[in-house]
């Protein structure tokens, strides 16, 4: 049956024939020529057939496509971010190189510097503490360092600086300032400090040992004990050693002081054996040591010099030797250097005293060629001497003056000249006024 193709109600013989198989189709374009109704084709694989088959990672071309056709990229698959067709990661396309990217940057990490800080800081703050501790040590009062600035301060004259060295209670012994330095500056008659050395001190004992040297070459070893007060290590008490100086020197100073007691216990056993303490005392009785002065002392030997100022004006000089009894130095000898002086004082003693033959002594060979001892005593039978005093007297010309009182009651005045035969002063002529 012949169909009409113009009439519509015929059925179109091409049906399901054609590139579309679509009725509705538009007719295809002239042969050799481009599909107007053609959409672009995309190179690839159809994201919207999920079972195309892929080459390489694409699909498969369209049978719609159209080579030299435009072709628009497929938009990127979900995840995938801006990298086309699912290649990996830092590639475009197969077997391009990897992009050179910069190392990430990290923010610095500061701890370790900040512990080294802090024990830098730890260190200087230690360093500090140990800095101040050992400043403070050694800058600490010592027993040392206070016996070396009392020797420094006494042979230097600072007795302030000395004094200070002392304890509260040391310093009360003296009642000042002005009395210690008294003292220190005359040493008894032996001079100030010339020299000294601190020697065997013990800082932890609080102990130690200054070895003296005084203005006329005398010696003397003290040993001292401190203690600490107020935060100062200060001299509580001294005790000098016996030596024939210091023997000597506390035998002159107990005599001017009247204390004969004192002096008599710096006597030797053998000396005191020659008199008793009170016969001793006797001898000062009327005439009394005002001055004395030690010279000339040897410490080794044990020998040594006293130069004597009595109140009645004399002056006496003498010689002694000592002896080391226990440790302890002992006057064993005393020998008074013969002057006018101390002539005409034994002369006075003796008669007051009765030693007749004692005065008879005192006579020069001359004098006593004129009358024997007996005739010299018989002169003093009935009237005896109560009281003499010795007064005028010139060392060097060998003169001088004695006033008598008699137990009768009676006064006399006589003047002497003395004579030296073989160093010992004798009494020549006696002539009553």
């Amino acid at each position: 049956m012949s169909q009409n193709p113009n009439d519509p109600n015929t059925p179109n013989s091409n049906y399901g024939s054609g590139p579309y198989n679509n009725p509705y189709a538009p007719p295809p374009p002239p042969p050799g020529a481009a599909n107007p109704y053609a959409s672009p084709t995309i190179p690839g694989p159809n994201p919207y057939d999920p079972y195309a088959p892929t080459v390489m990672g694409q699909q498969a071309s369209s049978p719609n496509d159209q080579p030299g056709a435009y072709q628009a990229p497929p938009p990127p698959p979900a995840g995938v971010g801006s990298q086309p067709y699912g290649y990996p990661q830092g590639a475009s396309y197969p077997g391009a190189p990897a992009p050179v990217t910069a190392p990430p940057t990290q923010r610095p990490n500061r701890r370790g510097l900040w512990i080294i800080l802090g024990a830098i800081g730890g260190l200087v703050v230690i360093s500090a503490i140990i800095l101040i501790l050992v400043i403070g040590y050694v800058n600490r009062s010592t027993p040392t360092k206070t016996l070396n600035a009392f020797c420094s301060a006494l042979k230097s004259g600072n007795y302030q600086t000395a004094f200070n060295q002392l304890d509260s209670g040391l310093q009360s012994k003296w009642d000042s300032e002005g009395t210690f330095a008294a003292g220190y500056a005359s040493n008894e008659g032996l001079g100030k400090v010339t020299d000294c050395t601190v020697t065997s001190v013990d800082d932890g004992a609080g102990t130690g040992t200054i070895n003296y040297t005084l203005g006329q070459g005398s010696k003397l070893i003290v040993d001292y004990k401190l203690a600490d007060e107020n935060g100062g290590s200060k001299i509580i008490s001294q005790q000098s050693r016996s030596t024939p100086t210091l023997t000597l020197s506390t035998y002159c100073t107990d005599l001017q002081g009247g204390d004969y007691q004192g002096a008599y216990n710096g006597l030797s056993s053998a000396a005191q054996s020659q008199e008793t303490e009170s016969q001793f005392a006797s001898n000062f009785g009327t005439n009394k040591v005002s001055n004395c002065t030690v010279s000339n002392v040897n410490d080794t030997a044990g020998t040594g010099t006293i130069s004597y100022t009595t109140s009645n004006g004399a002056s006496v000089v003498a010689d002694y030797t000592l002896v080391n009894e226990n440790g302890t130095w002992k006057i064993k000898t005393e020998q008074a250097r013969s002057t006018p002086t101390l002539t005409l004082s034994t002369y006075c003693t003796d008669l007051k005293a009765g030693d007749y033959q004692g005065a008879y002594n005192e006579f020069s060979s001359a004098a006593q060629s004129q009358e024997t001892e007996s005739q010299f005593a018989s002169n003093f039978g009935t009237i005896k001497i109560t009281d003499c005093m010795v007064s005028n007297v010139n060392d060097t010309a060998g003169t001088g003056t004695i006033s008598y009182t008699a137990s009768n009651g009676a006064s006399v005045v006589a003047d002497y000249t003395l004579v030296n035969e073989n160093g010992t002063w004798k009494i020549k002529t006696e002539k009553v006024r």
